[in-house]
Order: structure tokens, then sequence, then C-alpha cells
């Protein structure tokens, strides 16, 4: 019989650090938006999008739970849940994807179980670079080297800016000709 408890280390949670690069907003950790935001985010683990939020500009993170509105392109390294009032209008990049009922995508969808996205990586790390260097002071001009060392085939999402009339379904109208059966064939 056992009369001493083991003791039980929680961790606690870390605040995830920001930095802002004019409108790219690096995020090491995850984020919750609230409200409206012009800005381009990076994040490193998981950005959840509010009902009532609004992002306009590029969203590339790990994973993605998204209930407002972006227009923008979306790119997620892993998964990307998009709830019934998720209104997308861009190019949805993700290895795979939970799109439920009542959500509108004005754009098209790409699911790909082999994604890469070296732009995160690239802006995560320089990132962590310039906190442990600078601590909270950060040069733009070097984020726009890195930018210049991507191959363009890595970012094809990034190079497709939304179209922003909305697109209407396609329907086809066909007449079914129906001829009356001939009744001697009944045999009632």
């Amino acid at each position: 019989m056992f009369l001493f408890k083991r003791k039980i280390d929680e961790i606690e949670p870390q605040p995830a650090r920001i930095v802002e690069l004019g409108r790219d907003v690096i995020v090491l950790g995850s984020l919750y938006l609230t409200e409206g935001q012009e800005k381009n985010f990076y994040v490193e683990d998981t950005l959840t999008v509010d009902i009532n939020a609004h992002i306009t500009g590029s969203v590339t993170a790990t994973g993605c739970i998204i209930d407002g509105k972006v227009t923008g392109n979306i790119i997620c390294a892993e998964s990307l849940e998009l709830g019934p009032t998720a209104v997308i209008e861009g190019t949805i990049t993700a290895k795979a994807a939970v799109i439920n009922a009542g959500c509108v995508v004005n754009g098209e969808v790409v699911l790909d179980p082999l994604l890469e996205v070296p732009i995160l990586n690239i802006k995560i790390a320089e990132a962590k670079n310039y906190l442990e260097k600078e601590g909270t002071t950060i040069s733009v001009d070097s984020f726009s080297k890195i930018e210049e060392e991507i191959p363009q085939k890595d970012s094809r999402a990034f190079n497709n800016p939304p179209n922003k009339e909305q697109k209407s379904p396609i329907i086809q109208d066909r007449k079914i000709e129906t001829k009356p059966l001939d009744e001697s064939d009944n045999w009632w």
C-alpha cells in the first residue's frame, strides 16, 4: 500500500512571441485572433480565427482553425479546419482539411499529402535568430533578403492573388424528353 502521492509537475503554457515586420507578423507559438487584421501571418503552431475576425492577407501556419473571414491565400503545413461560418476568398493549400457544411470557399483548394512549406520554416528560424540577437528590435532589411532566396515554385499559392469577383456555379440546363408509354403493353 502506498501512502505517498507523487508530485506531478505541471508545464505552464508559455506565451507566444510575436515579431512584426511591416505587413508580416511572425508568431512563435499559437495565435487566436478575435478582430480584423490587414497583415500576412506566419504562425509556428496553430492559428485560430474567431467568428468575428477578418484577415486581409496571406496566412501560413502549421495548423489552422478558421471560423471567420480570410481574404488571401492560406497555406497549412499540417491540417486545416474550416468551421460552418468560415468565408475564404483565396487559394487554400494544406496536407489535410476538414471542411464543415456551410463554409464558403471562393478559390482553389489544393490538398497535397507531401506538402512542404519552406517559407514558414525560414521565417520562423529568422525570427528566432533576431529575437536572440536583438531582443525586440528587428531589422526589416534582413527579412527582404530572405524572401529573394525562396524559389518561386515553392510559393505557388502566394503568386496567385484571389479574384475579387464572386464565381457563380456552373449550371447545365438539360431537357429530357419523356414519351408516353404504349398502352397496349399493359397487361391489366
